[in-house]
C-alpha cells in the first residue's frame, strides 16, 4: 500500500518481473483507511516518516492486526548520517533554494522526521503498541548501477529531488548545471560495480497488545 500511484506502479512492475503472484497492491492513504482484514504483520520501509500524522496513521495499523501482531518498520537515522543524501541536497543548494511558492505536493514532514530514537518512540507508543524496540543499521547501499543513474535517484527523491520537483519546469534551465555538480560530487562513490554510499536506519518494531 502506498498514497502515491507512481510507487505502486513501480511495485507492481517490480512483482511481475519476478514472477511473485502472492502479493495484491492498492492506492492507499494509510491515515484515512480501514481495514475490513486483519493481518498478523505489517512491514514498512521508508514509508512511515512522510505521514503527516503518524500516530493516526500508526494507529490504522494497529487496528488492522490481530492482538499479539507484529510491527517493523525502517526509517532513516540522521541526515548527516546517510551523507549521499545530505551531499546531494547540499549540491543543489548552491543553485536552488527552496521556492516560496509551488504547486507540487510536499513529502510533509520528510525522510528524516523519524531519526530521533525517543521521537519515533513516543509515536509508536502513542499510536497503542508495546514492546517497543529500536536498532540501528549501518550499512553500505547500492544507490545505482552506475554514476548517471545514482544521480538519476537523488534528483527525483529525497530532499534534493524534493527542491528540483518543488520548481518544476521553472528549473529546466538549470537543471543540465545541477546534474554536472551532482555527478562531480558523488564521483567519489562510484565503483566498477555501481555506486555505493553509506546509510543509517532504525528498524522498529512494536507488538500490538495481547
Amino acid at each position: 500500500m502506498d498514497v502515491a500511484a507512481r510507487m505502486i506502479a513501480g511495485a507492481r512492475e517490480g512483482a511481475e518481473r519476478s514472477g511473485v503472484q502472492n502479493v495484491s497492491f492498492e492506492v492507499v492513504d494509510v491515515q484515512a483507511a480501514r481495514f475490513a482484514e486483519t493481518y498478523d504483520y505489517a512491514f514498512a520501509r521508508f514509508g512511515t516518516m512522510f505521514f503527516a500524522n503518524p500516530v493516526v496513521a500508526l494507529r490504522n495499523v494497529r487496528q488492522a492486526l490481530r492482538p499479539g501482531g507484529r510491527l517493523n518498520m525502517v526509517v532513516w537515522r540522521r541526515k548527516l548520517d546517510n551523507d549521499w543524501l545530505h551531499r546531494a541536497e547540499a549540491i543543489v543548494e548552491q543553485f536552488l533554494d527552496r521556492p516560496d511558492e509551488y504547486d507540487e505536493p510536499t513529502c510533509g514532514p520528510g525522510p528524516f522526521s523519524m531519526a530521533n530514537a525517543d521521537t519515533v518512540t513516543d509515536i509508536v507508543h502513542h499510536a497503542g503498541f508495546e514492546e517497543i524496540g529500536l536498532k540501528r543499521q549501518d550499512l553500505l547501499i547500492k544507490t545505482g548501477d552506475n554514476l548517471d543513474h545514482a544521480v538519476d535517484l537523488v534528483m527525483s527523491i529525497g530532499p534534493a529531488g524534493e527542491v528540483l520537483r518543488l520548481w518544476g519546469d521553472r528549473a529546466e534551465e538549470i537543471r543540465p548545471t545541477v546534474r554536472a555538480a551532482l555527478l562531480e560530487g558523488m564521483a567519489d562513490m562510484a565503483r566498477d560495480d555501481g555506486v555505493y554510499a553509506h546509510s543509517s536506519t532504525w528498524a522498529v518494531r512494536g507488538v500490538v497488545p495481547e
